[in-house]
């Protein structure tokens, strides 16, 4: 992994604890737990500069990456290749099944993603861990993206959990099972 890969992997990870902080916030505020709600929301404020941390060595980093003509090198290859060798969406649906279900059915968007790569890294090619053109997203966690948002289509996971938050719905816990068979 990259230097870059790995400050976005943070800054995406802290983002998925402010969001999550910020969750149960709520959840204790309209349980009427309101010293709970107070404590949530100053973990999600404290979580805040250590994100604005991550965004500057960001910043940094970037300043020392050499010019631009050479990192093109590096984006021109071709992408054929790249696309012949990516994962496929169907790779991502049951790992990212099983992990939600050996978590409880919920989870954390990021620390999902996180736990299903440890799953699936053998199946990962090297065109997986590729920065896409926007430079900051890898290909793999797009394409689990993309297959999350497949699965919120076909049922699996639930449209309505909070945001940066993952939700096996009952018809994704049967599916799982059924493929376990």
């Amino acid at each position: 992994m990259d230097v870059q890969s790995a400050v976005e992997n943070l800054k995406d990870a802290l983002k998925a604890a402010v969001d999550e902080k910020k969750s149960a916030g709520i959840q204790a505020f309209e349980a009427g737990e309101y010293d709970i709600a107070k404590q949530a929301a100053n973990q999600a404020k404290a979580i805040e500069p250590i994100l604005e941390a991550a965004d500057q060595i960001a910043k940094q980093w970037e300043a020392v990456q050499p010019p631009g003509d050479i990192l093109e090198i590096e984006k021109t290859k071709p992408k054929a290749k790249a696309k012949e060798q990516e994962s496929t969406e169907v790779d991502f649906v049951i790992p990212i099944l099983q992990v939600l279900e050996d978590e409880g059915g919920k989870g954390p968007t990021n620390e999902i993603l996180d736990k299903v790569k440890l799953i699936i890294k053998d199946q990962l090619k090297a065109a997986d861990y590729e920065l896409l053109d926007d430079s900051k997203t890898i290909r793999w966690r797009e394409s689990a993206q993309t297959s999350i948002k497949g699965m919120v289509k076909r049922g699996l996971l639930h449209s309505k959990a909070p945001n940066g938050t993952l939700r096996i719905t009952p018809q994704g816990r049967l599916y799982f099972f059924e493929q376990q068979k």
